[in-house]
């Protein structure tokens, strides 16, 4: 590596590839990936157990787990669907309402006459 007429820049750069192709020799190898597959797998069994011990406390001390504020999500979004039909039905049926009153008064005028 010759550092005098090269910029900043383009040193660091270079010692980037070094470093690269450096990390890449050694991760590139079966023993390597697999201590890495052993690893997650470990990472993987310890989350696993955490998570069981939430649900534990949680359910202990009576605060609600994601599974249940999901479901608490999923019943109101359906609330608000029931919601929403059952206004549009009251809409209507007031439009309804509204188109018979006309017809009436058009028929008391017509009688009235």
């Amino acid at each position: 590596m010759q550092t005098s007429s090269k910029s900043p820049c383009e040193f660091f750069k270079e010692i980037e590839d070094d470093l690269n192709r450096k990390l890449y020799s050694y991760t590139n190898s079966s023993p390597f990936i697999a201590m890495a597959g052993k690893a997650i797998d470990q990472h993987l069994e310890m989350v696993r157990v955490i998570r069981m011990i939430t649900v534990q406390w949680l359910e202990i001390n009576g605060y609600p787990s994601r599974d249940d504020v999901a479901d608490i999500a999923r019943r109101i979004i359906r609330l608000e669907e029931r919601l929403d039909s059952l206004d549009e039905g009251l809409y209507l049926t007031l439009v309804e309402i509204n188109v018979h009153r006309n017809q009436m008064d058009n028929l008391k005028n017509e009688l009235a006459i």
